[in-house]
């Protein structure tokens, strides 16, 4: 029958749970000391003084950890609504580059000031300030890619990337400028602008051969409101087939509007 008295710890186990007891405080007290936050920066901060616009205009800029280190020019993914998409597609790109799965990008982030007005084709009778896409091209061609383009390492490749209304002015820009970009991303685009008249303005493709390649992807998640009008995007785009587009559909079911 066991013995129902506790068993005492050897003399030598009970020296060294004693030096750990009082050793304990004393590593915290040095962790703590060592440990300090301080602040973790991803990118810079810079402000254009823009003459189109009439204003003051920040944009972040995220160049990926190797690119001190050689002297490579990069390709240059823009993102709209940089307030909001900035860190995590930056996440997103160094993530999928360092695997190789694409290029190392610089990264640039446009915040908003005036988002209506920026991202939007039309003025509307909801939104009166609407209707300064045309412009904000102008913005993003004249003042911020020579910006961009003087200050960093870049390749002529550019990358736009744009969700809800700003995937709208993605949809735009490619329809009416597509040579600005190389490449496109519109995350549920929204093309319902105007009661669904934006695409019923959409031109016929220019005659002739394209000036160069230009490629197009749009995804879409569980968003009845805006599924009819981003199927009849790719219809009008199959029916008018623009030489040297490729274009990329993709539904995510289980995913909605932010998640996508």
């Amino acid at each position: 029958m066991a013995s129902k008295t506790a068993r005492r710890p050897s003399k030598r186990k009970a020296l060294g749970i004693l030096c750990l007891v009082t050793a304990f405080p004393a590593v915290l007290s040095a962790t703590a000391a060592s440990q300090e936050p301080t602040p973790y920066v991803v990118g810079q901060t810079a402000v254009i003084k823009s003459k189109i616009l009439g204003e003051d205009r920040r944009i972040f800029v995220y160049t990926h950890p190797a690119y001190g280190e050689d002297e490579s020019r990069y390709p240059v993914a823009y993102v709209l609504d940089g307030e909001w998409n900035f860190l995590h597609t930056s996440g997103v790109i160094d993530l999928m580059s360092s695997r190789e799965v694409i290029p190392w990008m610089i990264v640039v982030g446009i915040p908003n000031t005036d988002r209506i007005r920026d991202l939007s084709p039309s003025p509307i009778k909801e939104q009166p300030g609407g209707g300064g896409a045309k412009a904000f091209r102008a913005f993003l061609r004249d003042e911020v890619f020579p910006y961009v383009e003087a200050r960093y390492r870049t390749e002529s490749f550019r990358l736009l990337v744009g969700h809800s209304l700003s995937g709208l002015f993605a949809v735009d820009t490619l329809l009416n400028d597509p040579a600005l970009f190389n490449a496109y991303i519109a995350v549920s685009p929204y093309l319902i602008w105007d009661e669904n008249k934006f695409l019923d303005r959409v031109p016929q493709p220019p005659a002739g051969p394209a000036a160069r390649r230009v490629f197009f992807a749009a995804s879409l998640g569980a968003e009845p409101g805006l599924a009819a009008a981003f199927e009849r995007l790719e219809r009008i785009l199959a029916e008018r087939e623009r030489p040297g587009l490729e274009r990329y559909f993709r539904r995510f079911p289980d995913c909605d509007h932010e998640t996508v």
